[in-house]
């Protein structure tokens, strides 16, 4: 029987996976969500272009979509903001 991992090593897995496929720096996972056909989605931001002043960076939103086991089935960008950039927040 294989062992589940926490959501903590899900995203940990997935932050590692990312920085590995795009070749950028990971900043943070902004959500995680479970799928009703099962596995996760996640929402992580990456920093596309370092700007100075840094309030000036390029960052990324991704939609992260994995299986239970948290390997990444697909991913796409779903927002390109400047840092400094207010964002709403969804209900």
């Amino acid at each position: 029987m294989q062992k589940e991992n926490s959501i903590e090593e899900l995203a940990k897995l997935v932050l590692s996976s990312m920085s590995s496929m795009l070749n950028k720096k990971v900043e943070s996972v902004v959500s995680i969500n479970p799928e009703k056909e099962g596995g996760w989605k996640f929402v992580v931001e990456v920093l596309e272009r370092q700007a100075i002043p840094n309030s000036m960076d390029l960052v990324g939103r991704y939609e992260v979509k994995t299986n239970q086991n948290g390997e990444i089935l697909n991913f796409k960008q779903v927002l390109l903001r400047h840092r400094n950039d207010a964002t709403r927040l969804e209900d």
